[in-house]
């Protein structure tokens, strides 16, 4: 499917002379005449790009961007202004209006369609993390939205390597948060921690830089600008294929290479958002929130493999089921927060005496699940044990103060055997000898026939 771009102009020749431009580079254009059709349109059709008169009829082009960007449907489209003279941009207007980027049309097209299918780029990537971001049905969970930041980023950091030979000096609008200042002999780990942003200045080390950017893991995520000297303007070609985000001239005015780094940072910012959410989304979806533990999802999951992979290699495979006794009798006297923390003690105790190589998942309220693959019984029942009596001997506690109640666990074990068709045979095994262990008086361990 081709980028859909929004085309807004009150002059009919424009629209229909942009049209054909677009579709002629094999973009799917829709083209409205004022701005309450510009909001309906964005509505309707979800552009990727809205590409805009700076005079939209009595509107001016700048204010109607701003309203698309401080609204929550639209804020995260990219918004491009053109114009027929370059004396007619305003780039402080520009920025204070939020505006992605200006361009002179029709006199350099391909600078406008180049600039289209950078912006649309950058849209797919940030549409694509989205959905899954907010993929949480497979999951069962709620849809949490990640909204669009607003672009005047205040405590965005900016890091800016000078010229080796020049004293042209670039200023951070300081709408835009804090700058700090490199050499260009610089390496990656002198970039500071929540950088959001690289300027390089540096036309003599550009490519080698962003070279180290792009292969350093402190460094990679952060967007980079190349502010290249026309000289060097075949430099452009090369800095992007080695992962620069952005490059201008030099000599460009300071408020617009401002608004690129604006757009450009509150694009990567939302991406580093939906990352973030995303990475909760898999933790939700493998790990158990009160504990910290795998939950019953995941254990299933490795139980399976596991199971297979002692099946292939005959290798010892021990599940141990695990459920703390008379759990209900402290939640009823000594209350809900206190069968909190006893979960969460014995989740770290349990945790810290197993081997990586080990699984240990809570399966639902007091009950827990340990898997030792390539593990003999012998072996099994040690740790059974070891894990029994850390449990039993090591006083609990509740801010501080020791809780009152005796804290102890019975351990149900079974080995993998010939008579276990399914990995979920295992644990049932497991389950029926934990069931045993409490009839016979609790705080024991028993082996499954």
């Amino acid at each position: 499917m081709p980028g859909r771009i929004l085309v807004a102009d009150s002059t009919v020749n424009n629209r229909i002379a942009l049209n054909a431009v677009l579709n002629s580079e094999y973009f799917d254009a829709i083209c409205v005449d004022d701005a309450k059709s510009v909001s309906r349109a964005v509505l309707k059709h979800q552009p990727d790009v809205i590409l805009m008169s700076t005079h939209l009829g009595r509107d001016d082009g700048y204010l109607v961007t701003k309203k698309l960007k401080l609204n929550a449907f639209s804020a995260h489209i990219p918004v491009v202004l053109y114009t027929s003279s370059p004396e007619q941009v305003d780039w402080g207007k520009a920025l204070v209006n939020l505006v992605d980027d200006v361009q002179i049309y029709p006199q350099n097209p391909s600078s406008l369609i180049s600039r289209l299918r950078l912006l649309y780029r950058q849209k797919v990537e940030l549409d694509s993390l989205k959905t899954h971001a907010n993929a949480a049905d497979q999951f069962g969970f709620n849809d949490i939205a990640v909204e669009f930041p607003a672009q005047r980023l205040v405590k965005s950091k900016v890091a800016i390597i000078k010229h080796r030979t020049k004293d042209t000096e670039f200023n951070l609008d300081p709408n835009l948060g804090g700058s700090y200042v490199l050499s260009s002999d610089c390496k990656p780990a002198h970039i500071a921690k929540n950088t959001d942003l690289i300027v390089l200045q540096s036309a003599d080390a550009q490519c080698r830089l962003v070279s180290d950017f792009q292969e350093d893991a402190r460094t990679k995520n952060i967007p980079i600008l190349g502010l290249v000297d026309k000289p060097a303007q075949t430099q452009l070609k090369r800095l992007y294929e080695l992962g620069a985000q952005e490059c201008l001239f030099s000599t460009a005015p300071e408020p617009q290479i401002n608004t690129r780094i604006q757009s450009l940072i509150a694009s990567s910012q939302h991406k580093s958002d939906l990352r973030s959410l995303l990475d909760a989304r898999v933790k939700e979806a493998y790990f158990d929130p009160l504990t910290g533990l795998y939950n019953r999802r995941h254990a299933q999951q490795y139980l399976s493999k596991c199971f297979q992979q002692s099946q292939k290699g005959n290798n010892g495979l021990v599940a141990l089921m695990l459920d703390i006794d008379n759990f209900k009798s402290v939640n009823d006297t000594l209350g809900h927060i206190a069968g909190d923390a006893v979960l969460q003690q014995i989740a770290t105790r349990l945790s810290g005496n197993l081997r990586r190589v080990d699984m240990v998942a809570r399966m639902g309220g007091e009950e827990f699940l340990v898997l030792l693959p390539n593990t003999a019984m012998k072996r099994a029942l040690q740790i059974a044990e070891r894990l029994r009596r850390l449990i039993e001997e090591e006083p609990f506690k509740l801010n501080a103060n020791k809780i009152s109640q005796d804290i102890t666990i019975s351990i149900g074990v079974s080995k993998l055997s010939k008579r276990h068709n399914y990995a979920s045979d295992l644990v049932n095994s497991a389950d029926q000898a934990l069931y045993r262990a409490k009839e016979l008086g609790r705080n024991r361990i028993y082996i499954a026939a």
